[in-house]
């Protein structure tokens, strides 16, 4: 399968960012909100935003996304806000492309390490392996973050 990495376009994507991350089946109502939100700031605050997006072409539609951004005051120090593929394409190597390409992006940018927090519920294991394949190790947890016994995991990468 062919898959081909683009910018953001203002006019379609919010849709998109909208159908993928209610396909996955990861994501809370206030979570999809969230993801609109950062869209609708990275459409409008151009190239200085502190939200920005990538997205992944395949399948003839657009299958999934990657929002990332500097790490405030951090300097070098990137996250990696989210990564979302179209359900029906999961597996097929659209979110390892959408991670590369941020992480092309952020060494353009003067990036050196990338943050990605998650949850360490077992419906995020898959997540975790997928970060672990990609060179992420487990940096830091953060105990009973989200709830109670739903800890915060907190993996990192170092790109140069």
């Amino acid at each position: 399968m062919e898959i081909r990495i683009r910018g953001l376009d203002p006019v379609q994507d919010g849709k998109n960012v909208d159908r993928i991350v209610r396909s996955s089946g990861f994501f809370a109502p206030e979570e999809a909100e969230l993801a609109a939100r950062y869209f609708r700031e990275a459409s409008d605050g151009g190239a200085d935003c502190e939200h920005r997006f990538l997205f992944a072409e395949a399948a003839g539609k657009t299958s999934g996304f990657a929002n990332f951004g500097p790490a405030g005051f951090g300097g070098v120090s990137w996250y990696l806000h989210w990564i979302a593929v179209d359900d029906s394409l999961r597996g097929k190597g659209i979110g390892r492309a959408l991670l590369r390409a941020s992480e092309d992006a952020i060494l353009s940018a003067g990036g050196v390490k990338v943050f990605i927090e998650t949850s360490s519920t077992e419906l995020y294991r898959p997540t975790h392996g997928f970060y672990t394949g990609c060179g992420y190790r487990l940096e830091a947890t953060l105990t009973d973050y989200y709830r109670i016994g739903d800890h915060q995991l907190i993996f990192s990468r170092y790109l140069a």
